[in-house]
């Protein structure tokens, strides 16, 4: 019988589906839609991504978009805008949250806000098109 060559061989295919599965119970749903939105074979090729990309979890975007405001101190170079000028100037955390869910990758599951750095991600891609490259 004839293999298949749009699937990847019996043993790969085996070690997705339990590294998909060690990652859901280890890590909950959030593991399955991060999987699902940077492509399975990341993941499978590199099961410990989840955990290297995750920058943490919210109750709401908005929330998230609080703790940034607060982290980076963006609220606090408001400080140096003369008094006059101040009822003109302000933070839209609306365009904070667009701007962020341009830069992450951010995931809504189970009724929270999960947001991934999209570097490691985009490293391990590129480092797979160049070892896929090589081989060919």
């Amino acid at each position: 019988m004839e293999q298949r060559t749009d699937q990847p061989p019996a043993e790969e295919r085996a070690a997705a589906r339990w590294n998909y599965g060690d990652g859901v119970r280890r890590f909950g749903p959030a593991f399955g839609a991060f999987a699902e939105a940077i492509g399975h074979l990341a993941v499978i090729r590199d099961p410990e991504l989840y955990r290297r990309s995750l920058v943490g979890s919210w109750a709401s975007m908005d929330s998230f978009v609080r703790d940034f405001i607060l982290e980076t101190e963006l609220d606090e170079q408001l400080t140096h805008v003369p008094d006059r000028l101040r009822p003109y100037v302000g933070i839209d955390p609306e365009r904070v949250a667009a701007s962020l869910r341009e830069e992450l990758l951010v995931l809504e599951v189970d009724d929270r806000v999960w947001v991934f750095d999209a570097a490691p991600v985009v490293k391990t891609t590129v480092e797979e098109s160049q070892q896929e490259a090589h081989s060919e």
